[in-house]
């Protein structure tokens, strides 16, 4: 099903029916019989589209009932951030020697490799084989619907969504600033959330403009896939430098440690360049011209 607003429905209609088919995606997803791997992105993906439909109306709601859905839901990802890293350990490490390393820095990185697999399927073991964590996750899921029913949406049209859209954007723009004065990993990431954030609820305004609010989306998720590299290499290099047994001598991981900070350094240039073209409005200027879109798309439907 589209994540994207309707015409003929409300804007308050379209909120609530959005967000109540991200639960429906994540309850889906964890009582299939996919494997865990993609259980676990699946139920990820589509807590942190609940959640961007949250911050789109924010104001709305009041910070008391926002903060409640979104703890619900935050928390409910939480249980799945292990599985997660072990995935993303190998396939960073794969990615990374598909870009830098040649056939002899295969052989050489093979007993880094084999450790995380091995660490991976100890944890998908755990994951696969519990019912705890997934009744956790349902049931967390299953409370922000809940929440979601008694909260109260008092406003129409561009109202329910213009000033949760515009925050979101003017968040962004601040995260890019910081990250851009001072590229710490932390600075990278707290943008690359609100990136994320922010693309997940143009994708929803598609509908507006097809053509101008996809390429938008789509300079976002180019965005956030940047800088979920940056984050994920930042994750293995800490890895190794303070798990000495994951690799076999001193020289292996040094020489790893220099391919991860050579790509590092083209991840953040990559960023920041795509970065100042996504957030090169002020917010205001933002505010306006989407609100143009949706008033012309309201008049045509």
């Amino acid at each position: 099903m589209r994540f994207a607003l309707k015409s003929g429905q409300t804007a308050r209609q379209g909120i609530v029916k959005l967000f109540d088919n991200e639960v429906e995606a994540v309850l889906r997803a964890l009582h299939s019989r996919q494997r865990s791997e993609q259980v676990v992105h699946e139920v990820r993906r589509h807590c942190k589209k609940a959640r961007a439909v949250a911050r789109l109306v924010r104001g709305e709601w009041g910070d008391k009932r926002y903060r409640q859905i979104n703890a619900c839901l935050r928390d409910a990802a939480k249980p799945l951030t292990g599985v997660r890293d072990a995935d993303v350990l190998v396939h960073t490490l794969d990615h990374l020697l598909g870009e830098f390393g040649d056939g002899a820095h295969r052989d050489e990185f093979i007993q880094l490799r084999h450790a995380l697999l091995a660490r991976r399927r100890i944890i998908h073991r755990r994951w696969h084989g519990q019912k705890g964590p997934r009744i956790q996750v349902s049931n967390r899921v299953e409370r922000t619907r809940k929440l979601l029913h008694r909260a109260k949406i008092p406003h129409k049209g561009w109202l329910v969504i213009g000033p949760g859209l515009a925050t979101v954007y003017g968040q962004g723009r601040q995260a890019c600033l910081r990250a851009a004065k001072s590229p710490s990993i932390e600075a990278l990431h707290e943008w690359r959330k609100q990136a994320k954030y922010l693309r997940y609820e143009l994708e929803l305004m598609e509908p507006l403009w097809d053509a101008v609010m996809t390429s938008m989306v789509d300079e976002l998720h180019h965005l956030t896939d940047l800088l979920g590299e940056h984050h994920d290499l930042a994750v293995l290099s800490q890895k190794l430098s303070g798990d000495l047994a994951l690799t076999g001598n001193r020289r292996t991981r040094q020489k790893l440690l220099a391919f991860i900070a050579r790509r590092l350094e083209q991840v953040e240039i990559n960023a920041r360049r795509l970065g100042a073209r996504v957030y090169g409005e002020g917010v205001r200027e933002f505010s306006r011209r989407i609100h143009a879109y949706w008033r012309v798309w309201r008049t045509e439907t």
